[in-house]
């Protein structure tokens, strides 16, 4: 299923935002290379309309100067994943600063290391980055880690956005994180949403015994729930027993949730599926089992079956100034995430005037949800000065960023991958949340 940026979803009236910071009449200045004797005040409404659109508001606990961090993991298997969104922040920080910073400041970033898993190091990690005053910090990259830094991060005062956690995160971190990636739910239910628009009435779902494959499963069942033409049953396998799998392949649709603790026995059971008749054309596989089967399939066996890709892609222009930033780079991805997780932390502390922690995510809602649509932090702050009542829709390299309240998305994109005769998947395309 594919739709354009244009065809968003309608949310209800943003709520009447604070008034903007005195920086951004200082930015209009930069922005535009003219002077002013007595720059204009900025509008602020005298009555505030109610909405019915949810923003936390929280007290200010800022200095006026942007610090961020980033917690990823430098080395280990990993390591070239957090080498890109490192560039990626750099390039970000340069945007910012080449605009006039936030706040009327330059912004600062400091880079550690958060290891790989929990115990690898993480709390000196990030004692390090609130040592130097940091506000926010872009990872951890995986659940365990965000679990572990999130009351490291309430009790002092830091802001996390993820840019790969997408399971459901336990921690008592609540205020103070946010995700740039969409969760395994989000995922199941843009699948779901693009089965049915398939014309699916009938959808079967072989998910893993594990929380990964119940979130998928759950948003699968809520899309068809939704479309009122289509119903969807789950299949539980496990490591040591997929042989029901098989079972369902007269379904209109089968989509494969397996978490890569199944992928030793996901290829296998693939097999088993096509043999029993499934039809490529009707199979789909979440982001965990789109893999590379060309070593394990039958040519063509998986030819035009469907799957999801998590992280987007850079393109040309972004690869250049990720080169520009690191010439060593041996990858890109998940770049995008992390540049767009900087620049909305930049606006939400602009649009709150304040950089604390909570107030950066608190912003973030009032700066990528509904508003005029931007793209850059350059353009954002112009719409700002244009039109300070019209809110912002920042529109991220990674897509769309429906951010609510809690720090989750409800919109994402997602890559489209179709199968090729090789059984290798081939990015063709987005999945866009309806």
């Amino acid at each position: 299923m594919r739709r354009t940026a244009d065809a968003r979803r309608s949310h209800p009236n943003r709520a009447a935002r604070l008034a903007l910071p005195a920086a951004l009449a200082a930015a209009a200045l930069v922005l535009t290379g003219c002077t002013a004797d007595e720059p204009e005040p900025m509008p602020v409404p005298s009555e505030p309309a109610p909405s019915p659109t949810p923003f936390r508001e929280v007290a200010p606990s800022g200095d006026g100067r942007l610090i961020i961090g980033t917690l990823l993991p430098t080395d280990g298997d990993t390591a070239g994943v957090a080498a890109a969104q490192i560039a990626a922040v750099e390039v970000a920080v340069r945007e910012l600063n080449d605009n006039g910073g936030v706040l009327d400041e330059p912004v600062t970033v400091f880079h550690r290391n958060s290891g790989v898993e929990p115990g690898d190091g993480l709390e000196a990690a990030f004692a390090d980055l609130v040592e130097r005053g940091v506000d926010v910090v872009i990872g951890p990259f995986s659940d365990a880690l965000v679990e572990q830094a999130l009351p490291l991060a309430a009790e002092a005062g830091v802001a996390l956005i993820s840019t790969g956690a997408t399971g459901g995160i336990d921690g008592s971190g609540d205020g103070y994180f946010a995700r740039v990636v969409a969760t395994d739910y989000l995922q199941g239910l843009t699948i779901g949403q693009a089965v049915v628009a398939d014309g699916a009435s009938s959808i079967a779902v072989i998910a893993s015994d594990d929380a990964y494959g119940e979130a998928i499963a759950d948003g699968v069942a809520d899309a068809a729930a939704a479309s009122g033409t289509a119903s969807s049953a789950v299949v539980t396998v496990t490591a040591s027993n997929t042989g029901a799998a098989s079972t369902v392949a007269d379904a209109d649709a089968v989509i494969v949730a397996t978490s890569v603790a199944l992928a030793d026995v996901t290829a296998g059971m693939l097999a088993d599926l096509l043999d029993a008749g499934l039809s490529p054309a009707s199979l789909w596989l979440a982001s965990a089992a789109a893999a590379d089967y060309s070593g394990s399939l039958d040519a063509g066996a998986l030819e035009g079956a469907r799957g999801a890709l998590l992280g987007a892609d850079a393109d040309d222009e972004f690869v250049e100034r990720l080169r520009f930033a690191d010439p060593f780079l041996g990858g890109f991805r998940w770049a995008p995430e992390a540049y767009d997780a900087v620049l909305l932390a930049a606006l939400a502390a602009t649009v709150i005037g304040d950089d604390g922690g909570a107030s950066i995510i608190a912003g973030l809602p009032q700066v990528a949800r509904e508003g005029a649509p931007c793209t850059s932090y350059g353009e954002c702050l112009q719409f700002l000065i244009d039109e300070p009542d019209a809110g912002l829709n920042y529109e991220g390299l990674s897509g769309p960023l429906g951010m609510r309240v809690d720090g989750d998305l409800d919109e994402a994109a997602f890559g489209l991958a179709v199968y090729t005769d090789e059984n290798r998947p081939v990015r063709d395309g987005i999945l866009l949340t309806n």
